[in-house]
Parts: structure tokens; sequence; C-alpha cells
């Protein structure tokens, strides 16, 4: 009774804080392993239902469950981010997970400090966490890595298509192993690494499966270097694998699906706006010309000068 009690002014002070909880005020409240700290009530809840359901989900896709307490800082400024992060993160970075600290730290979405949904980029590091533990915190290939932590964060969209298409055409994709330098590239180049990245990954569970992605992470739990798991798990050392995916590419990204970028798309359609207007007013002016014409031959009102023609 006394343990039910305790539980009950718990929860109840919890919910009280919720409801008196404003943009000024900073809340920190431990929730089944994470301990949250968020700048203000809506924030905390916003990332307590991400987090809560997604270590579940992380459990049953990974086979392993997250145990360990996990800190989750929501910064409310970039400084507060830099600070929190050691300014190691680069300019474009929203978000961050240090595994070996059990710490996750996630730029505040208000006063439009950045545009990717927040609960995204939440699912996102904690991908990055259970990934790490998941491997006994040995170093796995980057690109596994963040294509396994987009894809869990459902991060995919249609304009990474075209990211994809253009770098292709540019002559600007990266190998795999250049992914392992992400945090080295300017944001353009994240771009493309992060969407290679995903794809590498959807390479791997589409043609071979979840269980051959985690037979891979067994691998490198056991220490194994990058050549070996790759050749054990796929029959293809790393680079081989690289080139499996490079073909992968460039037979399902072309140059053509850049003109289905909106763009593109919205060029062709001021085009065809004013090709459409210019034709009109063309059309009319011939249709206006060709009237006076009749009515010059229909006129009966002759104005002819001082001789008149029956002379």
């Amino acid at each position: 009774m006394l343990m039910l009690n305790h539980r009950f002014i718990k929860s109840l002070l919890f919910i009280v804080i919720l409801a008196l909880g404003t943009s000024s005020t900073s809340l920190a409240q431990n929730l089944d392993i994470f301990k949250i700290e968020a700048p203000d009530a809506e924030l905390f809840e916003r990332t307590r239902r991400t987090l809560i359901p997604a270590k579940a989900e992380l459990a049953e896709l990974l086979g392993q469950e997250l145990t360990d307490t996990i800190r989750v800082y929501i910064a409310p400024t970039r400084h507060d981010f830099d600070t929190a992060t050691y300014g190691g993160i680069p300019d474009w970075g929203v978000g961050v997970a240090i595994p070996s600290k059990n710490f996750i730290s996630v730029l505040s979405p208000v006063k439009e400090q950045f545009d990717l949904p927040f609960e995204e980029v939440l699912r996102h590091e904690l991908a990055h966490i259970a990934l790490s533990k998941r491997v006994n915190g040995f170093r796995i290939p980057r690109f596994m890595d963040e294509g396994f932590a987009m894809m869990f964060a459902h991060q995919w969209g249609f304009g990474d298509d075209i990211i994809i298409a253009k770098a292709q055409l540019t002559g600007s994709l990266l190998t795999l192993a250049e992914i392992d330098w992400v945090n080295m590239l300017n944001s353009d180049e994240a771009r493309i690494a992060y969407a290679q990245s995903y794809q590498g990954v959807k390479l791997i569970f589409d043609q071979f499966g979840a269980e051959t992605f985690r037979d891979l992470l067994d691998g490198f739990a056991e220490g194994k270097p990058r050549d070996l798991v790759f050749r054990e798990v796929l029959g293809a050392n790393f680079d081989d694998f690289d080139k499996i995916f490079a073909k992968y590419v460039s037979e399902n990204y072309h140059w053509l699906m850049i003109f289905t970028d909106p763009i593109f798309l919205w060029i062709g359609a001021a085009l065809i706006i004013i090709i459409g207007y210019l034709l009109i007013r063309r059309r009319k002016k011939d249709y206006y010309k060709k009237w006076e014409e009749e009515e010059k031959l229909e006129s009966t009102d002759f104005d002819y000068e001082e001789s008149s023609p029956w002379d």
C-alpha cells in the first residue's frame, strides 16, 4: 500500500508539472530508462511519447533490449546544444548520440532552429545508442550506423531520390568508406552521405533480410575486422559490397529522375502557363484580324472620294 501511494503521488506530481509547465520552465524527470530534461512541458511530453515506444521497437528489431539509463537533453538554443556536445557537431547537425556516455541531445525545434520533424530526430539518435550497445561498443561502418538510424526514424523522402540522382549525374557520389568521415563534410555532401547510407542498409534488408543485418552486427560485436565480417556474412568483402551497391544505385537512380524534382516541376508549370498565355494571345490577335477582314468584305458602307464608281 505504501508503494502504491508513493507511485500515485509521483504520478500526480508529474501530471501537475506538465500542466503548469511553460516555455521558460525546464523539466527533468526519470521515465523508464530515460532521464529527460526539456525546456518546457510540451517538448518533455513529445520526447516521452517518442522514446518509450521506440525503445520497444528497437528491442524487437535488434534482438536486444536497452537497459542502461540514458540521459536525454533537449537543448533550448544552438549555444546550449553546442555546449552540451563540446562543440564537436557540424553546424548542420541538430541531434547527437554519445553511446559511451549514454547521452542524447537534440536541439529544440522552436524558433525555427531546424526543419526536421523533432520525433524523427529523437528516434534517429536512440537508434545510434541501441546499435552501439548491440555491437558491444565496437565500431561499425558509418553507413550502417546512419542508414539504420534513418530507416528506423522513417527519414526517407522523395527529395532523397533526387539527391542521389543528382549526385550520380555530377559524379558526387561517395564510396561507402568515405561516409565514415561524414562529420567532416559540408551540408550538401552530408545529405548525399545520409541518402546513400539509407539505401545501403535498405539494400541489405531487401536483398538479404533483417536477419542478415543482425548477423553483421553479431560479427562486429565479436570484434572482428570489417572485411572479415562482410565476407563471412555476405560472401563479399567490404569493397566488393561497395561495388555491388554502386551498381544498384546506377541502375535505380538515373538522370531522368531529376526532372521529377519539384523545382523542375514548378519551372515546367510556369513555362506551360507562359506558353499557353502567348498562344492564346496570338490566337486572339489572329481572330480579331480575321474578323476585321470579314467586316470589310461584308460592309455596304463605302467611303468613296469625289468621283463616283459609275462615272
